[in-house]
């Protein structure tokens, strides 16, 4: 929980969230950083390792802006993310 926490706190261009943790779930965490007011627009990749079932991995397209394996992730890949998250921040400033 002191990620969420400290998510509140720095409100983050992109989350990279790992659905295998030690003391909770991936998908308690992203329930809870959804349906808070001030987390529910940050842009969340997953990034794991777990088989998903076809109905888990819809729920998480539907909730996040990519899902990405930990045995082939590349540093491209996270450039590239991080560039859209950027890129879609500048554009929202733009706005208001």
């Amino acid at each position: 929980m002191d990620g969420i926490r400290l998510a509140r706190e720095i409100k983050p261009h992109l989350i990279f969230l790992d659905l295998n943790m030690p003391d909770l779930s991936g998908y308690e965490v992203l329930d809870q950083i959804k349906a808070d007011p001030l987390m529910q627009d940050v842009p969340i990749v997953i990034v794991t390792s777990a088989t998903m079932t076809e109905s888990e991995r819809r729920r998480l397209e539907e909730q996040t802006c990519a899902i990405l394996s930990k045995s082939n992730l590349s540093r491209e890949q996270i450039e590239t993310l991080l560039e859209k998250a950027q890129a879609s921040d500048a554009n929202s400033a733009h706005l208001q």
